[in-house]
């Protein structure tokens, strides 16, 4: 599996502390590594209306929303950032 990070979802992620940083980056890892998690894990959550987008909660406060892209066993993190404002 192939972890792949859109330029606006590193810009989402210099605005987080270093813990969080930290946090995130584990759980990234983690989500690439243990890639049949998707369908069975409570923190994961098919978007509606959008096929093969998804929500990652990686802590209480912290999403990614991500997409997965066949062709290439990719995951695509496509923006990352705090509970009220990832929808946006």
């Amino acid at each position: 599996m192939k972890l792949e990070i859109s330029d606006i979802a590193k810009e989402n992620l210099k605005k987080f502390n270093k813990k969080d940083y930290t946090k995130i980056k584990e759980k990234l890892i983690y989500l690439c590594d243990n890639y049949e998690i998707i369908k069975d894990s409570k923190n994961i959550t098919s978007l509606v209306n959008f096929s093969n987008f998804y929500r990652y909660r990686i802590s209480s406060d912290i999403r990614a929303v991500f997409q997965i892209k066949d062709d290439k066993i990719t995951i695509l993190i496509l923006k990352i950032g705090h509970r009220k404002d990832i929808y946006k």
